[in-house]
């Protein structure tokens, strides 16, 4: 079965790849993002009063509060409780067998918010009825898929719904393309 600990130990490298960088202002959002928690998005996290004491702390400074912020382990422990509570259990992927085919969906999940789409779009791939529903039917296809090339399909559908969305919007995420293309072949 696909393992929670062996997906969230690639966050770092994929989310940011510099501990002064864990916690960062994007140019075209309205909130901070830590560990790839966008405030906006998930405003209720409990983190983010730690972050915003450590923030004041190191006088606002993100760089520094970030590599401050890494050093907690309680807080580095939300983190990884939020991602397995929001994402993984969400979407059932200790029941899938391949670790690649759970760590797609993980991460498309986690980065578009779009449950439904993550779900249809691996349902596409393995024949099952694109419904937006994790049954039995499609866990069954999942785990009698080849990973292989599930995973190199699920990265052409990733890339597909990113461009449309610029295609749709330019303004608000044509700077996001590049990041989420690496993001997409990446995992």
């Amino acid at each position: 079965m696909a393992n929670f600990n062996k997906a969230f130990a690639k966050i770092v490298g994929i989310e940011y790849s510099n501990k002064a960088d864990a916690l960062h202002h994007n140019k075209n959002e309205k909130g901070l993002t830590f560990y790839g928690i966008y405030e906006t998005a998930h405003e209720d996290w409990e983190g983010w009063e730690l972050i915003y004491l450590t923030l004041k702390s190191e006088e606002g400074n993100l760089r520094r509060a970030s590599v401050k912020l890494l050093e907690n382990n309680a807080l580095l422990k939300q983190v990884e409780a939020f991602y397995y509570k929001k994402f993984w259990l969400v979407l059932k992927l200790n029941v899938i067998e391949s670790q690649k085919i759970a760590e797609e969906m993980f991460f498309f999940y986690m980065n578009s918010g779009n449950k439904r789409k993550t779900i249809k779009m691996a349902q596409l791939i393995v024949g099952a009825v694109p419904d937006g529903y994790l049954g039995i039917k499609t866990i069954s296809k999942l785990n009698d898929f080849d990973e292989n090339m599930f995973d190199r399909a699920y990265d052409l559908k990733e890339m597909e719904y990113h461009a449309r969305l610029v295609q749709a919007h330019p303004k608000l995420y044509l700077l996001n393309l590049v990041g989420w293309l690496r993001r997409d072949v990446k995992v």
